[in-house]
């Protein structure tokens, strides 16, 4: 039996920045905390949602907003746009964000059922 094959086409890709002026050229130490994450790769978030609307829609109504609350929390945030930089020994690693550092936030929209997705066990991918 063959199966369908899903598509998933991305709509838009985006940086998101704090608002302009919110933050100025920071450093932010790190503690020795954050040292075990070293070794850990990027944190990469997924988020799910079914949508009864037209695509057209959502891109002009839901996702300017979301990219604005998302803009206002990173201007709390800013090391989550910052930049992980690593100088040579003996200083100690730090983030650094410069006005104009941003996230990458990208939209997507796709065929497959959500719940191939997204479940409460382990799944083949």
């Amino acid at each position: 039996m063959a199966t369908k094959q899903s598509i998933v086409k991305v709509i838009e890709q985006s940086q998101v920045a704090p608002p302009p002026g919110s933050v100025s050229t920071t450093t932010v130490p790190l503690t020795f905390f954050d040292i075990p994450w070293f070794r850990s790769p990027p944190i990469e978030w997924i988020f799910f949602y079914e949508m009864p609307y037209p695509t057209l829609h959502f891109m002009q109504t839901v996702i300017p907003h979301l990219k604005e609350y998302l803009s206002i929390t990173l201007s709390h945030f800013f090391p989550f746009a910052g930049k992980l930089t690593w100088p040579p020994p003996p200083r100690q690693p730090y983030i650094v964000y410069n006005e104009g550092d941003a996230i990458q936030v990208t939209v997507s929209e796709s065929d497959a059922l959500i719940s191939n997705f997204v479940s409460n066990h382990a799944r083949d991918i």
